[in-house]
Order: C-alpha cells, then sequence, then structure tokens
C-alpha cells in the first residue's frame, strides 16, 4: 500500500514534528513568581506540542504500520524527550542533566520538570497579574491601537480577582494612567469623558489617535515648493549678509590687533621714560652737596650768641624789665623810653614823656634808671 502523498516516513516526519513544535522561548529556572508563572505557560505550550507531534508521528507509524516496531517506538520517544529539552534553558539543562538523560518518555521528563519549578497559589497569580497590570503600556512605537491595549488590560485585571466591579475599576485605572494630556484634552473637548474604557477606546481608534502622527491640513505640492523656494531665497540672502558681517568683523579684528599693538608700544615707551627720569633723580640727590648741619648751626648761635654780648656788654647797668623780648611776633620795646617799634639805638628823646619813679623827663618808670634812696 503506497503512503499518502502528506504522509511521510516516521523518522523524517518526526525530524520536521520537532522542527515544527520546537520551543524558541525556553523554560527558565528561576524562584520568582513571575518565573513560576511563565513556566506554568511553557507547561501548557509544552503538553498542546507533544499532542500535535504525537498526532502527526502515529499517523505515519500508521501508515506504513510500524505500531509495534520497537525501534520506532523509542525513536519516537527519544524525538519527544528531545521536543521537552528544546523549552528548557542551558542553565536547566546543566543543572538536571543527569537526572534528564534517565527518563525514557516525555511524560516523565514533564512531570519531572513540574515538581522542579513547582506550582503558583491563586493568590501569587493575582499579585503578579496586578504587578502586570500596574507597568502596562500601549505600544506606541508599533501603533497598537487603543482597543487592544483596552482587550490586554481587561484580561489582566480577570487575573487580578474575580470580582466584577474589582476588575471594572482596575480597568478604568489602568487605562487612564496610558493617556497623555494631549489625549485627554482632546476626550474633554468632545465630550467624551464620562463614557466607558471600551467606549473611549473605540472613539479614539475612529479618530486615528493611536497614530504617530496624524496629517491634518497638507499642504500642496505647489505651494509646498513656492515656499521652498522662498525660503531658499531667504537663507541666501542671510548667507550673503553674514558674509559681509564676517569680513566687518575680520576687519575690525585686525584693527583691534593694530591698536592693541599700537597701546603695548606706548606702554613700553612711557615705562622706558619713568625710567629714565628716576635715573635722572637718582643722579642728582646723588651729586647735591651735603650740608654740615652740626658745625653749621654751631657757628650760627655762636655769632649771635657774641653779638648779644657784646651789646649787652656795652649798655650801662640797669634794672631788669619786667618785660622780654617776644621771639614769634616783630614788637619790640625801648629800654630808653619804654616805648615799642623802635630800638634802643633809634630812640630819640621825648621831653614830654614823665617817670612816675624819679618825676625826670624823657622816659617812663618801667626802665627808669635810677634807684630810689
Amino acid at each position: 500500500m503506497a503512503p499518502n502523498a502528506f504522509i511521510r516516513e516516521p523518522q523524517e516526519q518526526m525530524q520536521m514534528s520537532l522542527q515544527t513544535y520546537g520551543f524558541k522561548k525556553p523554560l527558565i529556572l528561576g524562584g520568582s513568581t513571575k518565573d513560576r508563572t511563565s513556566s506554568c505557560k511553557t507547561f501548557k505550550m509544552i503538553d498542546m506540542a507533544l499532542k500535535q507531534f504525537r498526532k502527526c508521528v502515529d499517523k505515519s507509524i500508521s501508515e506504513f504500520n510500524e505500531e509495534n516496531d520497537e525501534e520506532t517506538t523509542e525513536f519516537k520517544n527519544f524525538n519527544e524527550i528531545e521536543l521537552v529539552k528544546t523549552a528548557l534553558a542551558s542553565n536547566f539543562l546543566s543543572k538536571y542533566e543527569t537526572e534528564i538523560e534517565n527518563f525514557d518518555t516525555a511524560d516523565k521528563l514533564v512531570t519531572f520538570l513540574k515538581s522542579v519549578v513547582g506550582t503558583v497559589s491563586e493568590v501569587q497569580k493575582q499579585q503578579n497579574a496586578r504587578k502586570e497590570l500596574m507597568e502596562a503600556s500601549r505600544r506606541i512605537d508599533e501603533e497598537e491601537s487603543f482597543s487592544m491595549f483596552h482587550t490586554r488590560l481587561e484580561n489582566l485585571t480577570k487575573l487580578c480577582d474575580s470580582n466584577a466591579a474589582v476588575q471594572t475599576f482596575l480597568l478604568k485605572d489602568a487605562f487612564g494612567k496610558n493617556l497623555n494630556s494631549d489625549i485627554k484634552q482632546f476626550l474633554r473637548e468632545h465630550n467624551k469623558t464620562g463614557i466607558t474604557p471600551k467606549e473611549m477606546a473605540e472613539y479614539l481608534d475612529k479618530m486615528q489617535k493611536h497614530k504617530k502622527s496624524a496629517r491634518v491640513n497638507e499642504i500642496q505640492i505647489e505651494e509646498n515648493n513656492a515656499f521652498q523656494n522662498e525660503l531658499m531665497n531667504r537663507l541666501e540672502m542671510q548667507s550673503k549678509a553674514m558674509a559681509e558681517q564676517s569680513q566687518m568683523m575680520a576687519a575690525l579684528t585686525a584693527k583691534i590687533a593694530e591698536l592693541s599693538t599700537q597701546n603695548n608700544e606706548f606702554t613700553t615707551q612711557t615705562s622706558d621714560l619713568r625710567a629714565e627720569i628716576f635715573k635722572l633723580k637718582t643722579t642728582s640727590k646723588t651729586n647735591r652737596p651735603r650740608k654740615s648741619n652740626n658745625s653749621d648751626s654751631s657757628n650760627w648761635r655762636n655769632t649771635e650768641n657774641s653779638a648779644e654780648n657784646s651789646a649787652e656788654k656795652t649798655l650801662p647797668a640797669q634794672p631788669k624789665p619786667w618785660f622780654k623780648r617776644q621771639n614769634w611776633g616783630n614788637s619790640i620795646h625801648c629800654r630808653k623810653c619804654g616805648l615799642k617799634n623802635h630800638t634802643d639805638e633809634n630812640c630819640v628823646f621825648n621831653p614830654q614823656l614823665q617817670c612816675f619813679r624819679c618825676n625826670g623827663n624823657g622816659h617812663i618808670a618801667t626802665v627808669c634808671r635810677k634807684s630810689l634812696n
């Protein structure tokens, strides 16, 4: 009996089924609730893949009448184990390599894996679902529609709690947190804030708000070209103006450099002139003859003292008057007549003066030279 065209030999059918139903996302070895929850989903996928694999392979074995062939059965069990092993991560395989090699059927291996990974309680599932719900966000880069995002949130809320009211509250809260300020303003302007999250998602999709860039009031090609030409002309004019400004700046920079050079030369000349003046002052002070203060002052004082002594010796003895010559003024008393503003040598006899001491004429009592008996 010729085999069906879609049925291949058992060995070839097993290899093709292994490639078709193999796992790209392996079973991770981890102790967290999230890892265990992911592993539970992977086990469901493993069971489904084994069913599909056995359906294809068993049909091929039946067509070729190899149900009782031990080699075919052993090869089938080997490929089923290999199929399950494609769902295991490298760290899982390296840690339990010895145990995995001892199993002869895929069902025994799956039972062992479930015992290693462990089960997840309902409370842990709800906690993990709440965490995923809090971290859920719309795939903006992929332009995910609001309706699809609403469906994802709805599925997560069903895992969070069995109460419908709680599910509705969690769904509304999670959906509202993922709406930015522009979307909220748009809903307020169109009086859509009081509707349900599902209706809100459908309305936003209808208005194309899930798109990253909505084109509104596009400019015609001719108008766009005219605008571009005008913009190019303005840019060219600005470029010319900037070139002229650059030339002026270059000239101004050169002038500033020239003035700076002149200023440096002037500063150097001024410094040289000050040094020369200081040198001249120092030279003049050095060449000036020095005065002998002690000898000159002593000679002057000796001369003055000798003149005074000689003048006193020439005058006759007389009583010392009560007044003295003032060193700080020009007023002088005459010792002959007793009047001021003239010396003894310049005194002119004044017969009108009368001495109240000796009753004589020509002088006053303060300079009287007669002694009373």
